[in-house]
């Protein structure tokens, strides 16, 4: 049954990926309901099966539970036959006779199509064997079968058989994805789609000859059956409810938005209809199915919080969901981005102008990027203000805040992070978690012959890894100024040339060299609160998290985030803080976090250290000085980066090279602040 279920999800997302290029004449779409208002009598109840491949037909659900073909009337699920002598299910389909099953015999690698009646008689059979599609890909598109057809969808043609296993015809189909068939009382419906509009077609079961294009009233994922009821359904793009469809017009009406019944389905959902007002909704991306009643009452609609992300989160979603589970006011949508916009410059340029205009999300999640720009431009609200407000919460209820501000401001948080540092023997390095590049390099200078303090290094990646301790002293953003000349930084840069390049070609015995003291420092990302530990362990000493050297002998170590998210001036501050504070300070949001995160509420944190097995101590107090967070991929990082390479290459000297990474970084800032 695993295998099943892997085989439906990589369907999933294969009918989420396919893009077609735009049918010829499609007729105008009718509008969309700016404002759509769902009912719910009853609550959505967790059926108790799995839903693995299932159809509806005449408001009854077919599906697989315990290797066996189930009939669910909404209340029981009553088993029909058992699958023996096969090896996989991949499709189901519910017909006047029987069930049409795309199954794999055990011994086959191919799969077939069968036809059983609904007490388990083998009616008919088609090789599939013969079919090129099937051949590549080893399943079909999609399956759909009623009126005395079967249809086989292979993307680019759709192959028709009767229900004696006769080939009747096919259809071209010019799809460059698996869309999505369906029958309708027009016949096979079609779909065609791209990320902004999605067009329908019509075959007549007969002639198998397509109808003209339609465009439907918004851009859809994937279409389903009316079950009887609406000539057809779709979950939109997004995936954020579930509209009935018209056939010919392609006008759409909202059925149910999820933001409005309470529900969040990560990574989008599967609908079944079952009745007028009466739905079956699978989670993709989970196996319980819930049954939703539609009814006449009103349920108050919540109001959405709109969180864009400048880069895929996939966490993003299930914090989403997590809160819109239990705010009964608002409902957060999430949007990547990066999705509309593929090129970071681009996505950074659309975003900027529609919050120059006021027209920006209620959030940003930031992806890691550096949120001062947004921040002292007036873009964002400081999140102190917030928190000294709110009567809830406090600053010494979040721990490592220091890393996050700019200045005092504090432009963006994170509900968890992750620790890179520099880890090295105690017995070596000391028990510090800072140093200066003075003590750095005096260190470096007393190596003895066969040591070295990194495994790979270089004077240019030296200066990329300690750029996150160098910058925040020498850029001003206040008053839109550098000191690149002033001294420091050109020492700096001396320093980092005289590093030896070395790179590092056994592996094998690494962990060795490091514990003997031969290799000093180890880059490593403490991921949660136990890993230091569990590194001790391994190693059989006591080790430092002394991090990357500064000129002040700070904290060493930086955070790494990427789910950072900021609350825009413009938007609903209220609401926006609102979930943020849910993410930050939520008791159960916060412990149930991934083991690949540090949670930023203390409490959370201090839950953790008092289960720790070792001594927790160097990591509370490595969480306590932790001030900076990394900022790889700045646009400042680059400009010295690309100026530094030329003076390591011996193209220009050091001064001058400080001089135009002066003039270039003010000009930038003066562009981003002034």
């Amino acid at each position: 049954m695993k295998r099943v279920y892997a085989l439906i999800l990589a369907l999933l997302l294969l009918s989420a990926c396919g893009a077609a290029p735009e049918a010829a004449g499609p007729e105008p779409a009718s509008e969309t309901p700016e404002a759509a208002v769902t009912r719910m009598v009853s609550e959505p109840v967790a059926a108790d099966f799995f839903a693995f491949v299932a159809d509806v037909r005449g408001g009854e659900l077919y599906t697989i539970a315990d290797r066996s073909v189930c009939r669910w009337d909404g209340a029981l699920l009553e088993p029909l036959f058992d699958l023996d002598g096969l090896s996989e299910l991949k499709k189901i389909s519910a017909a006047e006779d029987g069930v049409w099953l795309e199954c794999v015999r055990e011994g086959e690698s191919l799969p077939i199509l069968e036809l059983r009646s609904y007490g388990g008689e083998l009616l008919t059979e088609i090789d599939l064997s013969g079919l090129e599609f099937v051949q590549k890909w080893g399943s079909l598109c999609d399956l759909e079968a009623g009126g005395g057809l079967v249809y086989a969808d292979c993307e680019e043609q759709i192959f028709v058989y009767t229900a004696d296993g006769e080939l009747k015809g096919s259809v071209e189909t010019e799809r460059n994805g698996a869309e999505g068939i369906v029958l309708t009382g027009a016949g096979l419906t079609v779909m065609q789609s791209d990320g902004d509009y999605t067009n329908c077609f019509d075959i007549d079961p007969e002639t198998l000859e397509a109808g003209k294009p339609y465009r439907l009233g918004r851009a859809m994922r994937r279409i389903y059956s009316g079950g009887g009821v609406y000539d057809f359904v779709a979950v939109d793009r997004d995936a954020l409810g579930l509209w009935s469809v018209e056939c010919g017009s392609g006008k759409v009406e909202p059925i149910l938005l999820l933001r409005d019944v309470g529900l969040s389905f990560e990574g989008g959902f599967l609908p079944y209809v079952l009745g007028e007002d009466d739905f079956m909704l699978c989670p993709a991306l989970r196996d319980v199915p819930m049954h939703c009643f539609m009814g006449d009452e009103e349920r108050p609609v919540r109001q959405v919080i709109r969180l864009e992300s400048l880069g895929s989160v996939p966490d993003l979603s299930r914090y989403a969901a997590s809160f819109n589970a239990s705010n009964e006011e608002y409902y957060v949508e999430v949007v990547d981005l990066m999705s509309s916009f593929p090129n970071i410059d681009d996505r950074l340029k659309e975003l900027s102008t529609r919050l120059a205009a006021g027209d920006g999300p209620d959030i940003i999640c930031f992806n890691g990027l550096d949120p001062a720009p947004y921040g002292k431009s007036g873009l964002l609200v400081d999140l102190y203000t917030l928190i000294d407000s709110d009567p809830e919460l406090s600053r010494e209820d979040l721990i490592a805040l220091g890393a996050f501000e700019s200045g005092d401001k504090l432009w963006s948080l994170a509900p968890c992070f992750s620790i890179s540092t520099c880890v090295g023997l105690e017995s070596v390095v000391g028990d510090g978690l800072g140093w200066t590049f003075e003590e750095f390099f005096a260190l470096y200078d007393s190596l003895e012959e066969g040591q070295k303090m990194f495994a790979i290094t270089s004077p240019l990646v030296f200066v990329e890894n300690t750029l996150d301790g160098v910058l925040p002293e020498l850029v001003d953003y206040e008053t839109a100024s550098c000191s690149f000349t002033d001294g420091r930084f050109e020492e700096y840069l001396r320093l980092a040339s005289g590093l030896e390049t070395a790179d590092e070609t056994d592996w094998e015995s690494y962990a060795a060299r490091f514990a003997s003291g031969e290799i000093v420092l180890n880059e490593q990302v403490l991921r949660n609160i136990y890993e230091l530990a569990a590194s001790e362990e391994y190693y059989g000493q006591a080790l430092t998290p002394i991090g990357w050297p500064s000129f002040d002998g700070s904290c060493g170590s930086r955070l790494l985030i990427t789910s950072d998210m900021g609350i825009v001036s413009s938007g609903d501050t209220d609401a926006a803080w609102e979930f943020l504070r849910f993410m930050l300070s939520d008791e159960k949001m916060q412990t149930e976090l991934p083991l690949g995160a540090i949670p930023i509420s203390r409490a959370a944190v201090e839950a953790q250290l008092d289960d720790a097995e070792r001594d927790p101590e160097t990591m509370r107090s490595l969480l306590e000085v932790v001030s900076r967070k990394t900022s790889a991929g700045s646009e400042l990082s680059q400009i010295v980066l690309e100026e530094a390479a030329a003076y390591f290459a011996g193209d220009k000297p050091v001064g001058d090279v400080c001089a135009i990474i002066q003039d270039r970084a003010e000009t930038y800032i003066a562009e981003q602040f002034g």
